[in-house]
């Protein structure tokens, strides 16, 4: 706007002067005069905007309005880079960290899913003893012999009933009085009716919670990828909308140069000059703008994958 307001002033100094060589008409310094005060005020809404700019800035870190805090000029004129959409997704997907804990969540429930149905599989115990006995009267001479027990159990649910089955083998030496070992084998079985509710409920709950961390994991991924697409599609727009601008720039320098060689042999008037170095500066700020919806736009991609920084 600066550079506007100072060839506006030079054009209505030069229109002016020819009008005072009566070489140009009233009509054509008001309409100059009239182009130049737009200018001006152009100058000042911009000055005025980058005051309000400067404060939400400075409220937006947290900062007092009398704080010095340095912006840039310009943002950097590089050439955007392609963004490949199914990268961003995959980034998203490793980096997002609500996709990262309901990942983690689900395999939390399907570690208490296996816990809770490991419960119920076969369970097998053994126990036993083995050692040396004997017993004799104070005449007698005592003569040891082994003794051993050896015990098996197993058991098995089977949803909320449950089966067990055990053996037993005992062989002692003979007590006092006796003659023979003592040698025993015991086969038994059990079958429990409705004795394993709580473990099946364990399972239920247990498939319940392992269902809904699918569920939310499935959700947070939608979401995620929803708000990457949407931050990639504004991306892609401001991009356009860029290399849009870029092309009426280079129209307007384009128009102005001719329209200066033609005001310099008289075949142009100052306001058409005017006119159309008033449209390239305008061209100029709708770039600025583009660019910063550009990098706004990135910005809420980087976020949208949990990489800030991630693309420039």
């Amino acid at each position: 706007q600066e550079g506007l307001v100072a060839k506006a002033e030079e054009f209505l100094k030069k229109s002016q002067a020819r009008f005072d060589e009566e070489l140009l008409t009233r009509l054509e310094v008001l309409n100059v005069e009239a182009q130049a005060n737009q200018a001006r005020f152009q100058r000042a809404t911009a000055e005025n905007d980058v005051i309000l700019a400067r404060l939400k800035f400075l409220a937006r870190l947290g900062l007092t309005p009398q704080a010095l805090v340095e912006a840039p000029e310009d943002f950097s004129e590089t050439a955007p880079a392609p963004i490949d959409l199914e990268e961003a997704f995959r980034l998203a997907a490793q980096h997002r960290s609500d996709i990262q804990i309901n990942t983690l969540m689900v395999k939390f429930h399907e570690y208490e899913e296996r816990i809770a149905k490991a419960k119920g599989n076969w369970k097998v115990d053994l126990s036993g003893f083995a050692g040396v006995s004997a017993a004799a009267f104070e005449t007698e001479p005592l003569d040891s012999g082994e003794d051993y027990f050896v015990g098996l159990k197993a058991t098995r649910n089977w949803g909320a009933n449950s089966t067990t089955a055990s053996m037993t083998t005992t062989k002692t030496s003979p007590r006092l009085g006796q003659t023979t070992r003592t040698d025993s084998t015991v086969y038994s079985t059990e079958l429990g009716i409705l004795d394993q509710l709580q473990g099946l409920t364990e399972i239920q709950q247990a498939w319940v919670n392992l269902e809904k961390a699918r569920r939310d994991l499935e959700e947070a991924q939608n979401s995620v990828y929803q708000e990457v697409q949407e931050a990639y599609i504004s991306t892609s727009k401001a991009k356009m909308q860029l290399d849009y601008v870029e092309q009426r720039i280079v129209f307007r320098e384009e128009q102005v140069k001719i329209l200066e060689a033609q005001a310099s042999l008289n075949e142009a008037l100052p306001s058409q000059v005017l006119e159309a170095v008033m449209k390239l500066t305008e061209e100029k700020v709708s770039r600025a703008q583009a660019l910063s919806s550009y990098h706004a736009a990135l910005a809420k991609l980087n976020k949208a994958i949990g990489l800030p920084g991630h693309y420039q």
